[in-house]
């Protein structure tokens, strides 16, 4: 079985944590059920590259830019999770 990732932001859109979920859970019903802002993330995304489960690039398109961590923003304006100094 896998599991879905989420970010939980804070107010101003800093990852503090990253959460497992089910599959078949979504960022909207996630936030509504907790009253939190989550965003999916994907750990097979690093530097705007898709990997598969070889590791190696895959060709499919990247979700949100990179694998969301403690600290990273959620840009919204670009849907891409980023350091702050970049």
């Amino acid at each position: 079985m896998s599991m879905a990732h989420f970010a939980k932001l804070d107010f101003n859109n800093v990852v503090i944590c990253v959460v497992v979920g089910r599959d078949e859970d979504n960022e909207n019903d996630l936030s509504s059920r907790t009253g939190d802002v989550y965003k999916q993330t994907s750990y097979n995304t690093r530097d705007g590259i898709h990997y598969g489960l070889d590791g190696l690039p895959d060709g499919k398109p990247p979700f949100r830019g990179h694998y969301a961590g403690v600290g990273m923003i959620y840009d919204q304006s670009k849907d891409i999770f980023t350091w702050q100094d970049a």
